[in-house]
């Protein structure tokens, strides 16, 4: 066999190996902009509810430390009391503009009288949802934003 042709064969063998191997890796890898199935949002209720507790019982530093597993995992979350402002955050931190946007539009859902739901928001930079959390002290609002 020439030396051309085996230049050639391995020039095109690896170039499909790569091609293949790309091909495996876009496709099995989750779709951001794609709505969590129904059993997420389950367990995301119930760690909403869990940081409420959290945050009521023991204050911003236990919540800070409660949230800083789900953040290493790739999800910045946030916690807004019923007067809007954002708990568990590092001090000087402050949240995105669209998240508290986010926050705010969810509490004013809940103050016009209507049933809390999770709202989902999407922009060019992320694909944010919020969730409601009821308790007696007021409407806790839990947003959580992939990290990028």
């Amino acid at each position: 066999m020439s030396l051309f042709l085996k230049i050639f064969l391995w020039f095109w063998g690896a170039t499909t190996a790569l091609a293949l191997v790309l091909l495996v890796a876009f496709s099995t890898e989750p779709d951001v902009n794609s709505i969590p199935r129904s059993g997420s949002m389950g367990s995301a209720l119930m760690f909403a509810t869990n940081s409420v507790i959290v945050y009521e019982q023991h204050g911003d530093a236990a919540l800070r430390a409660y949230l800083l597993p789900k953040q290493r995992g790739g999800i910045k979350v946030y916690l807004f009391d019923p007067q809007d402002v954002a708990r568990g955050l590092k001090p000087g931190e402050r949240a995105p503009d669209e998240i508290r946007e986010l926050a705010s539009n969810t509490q004013l859902g809940r103050q016009s009288g209507s049933v809390p739901v999770p709202q989902w928001q999407r922009s060019l930079t992320r694909l944010s949802a919020s969730q409601p959390v009821l308790t007696p002290r007021g409407t806790y609002v839990f947003v959580g934003s992939p990290l990028f």
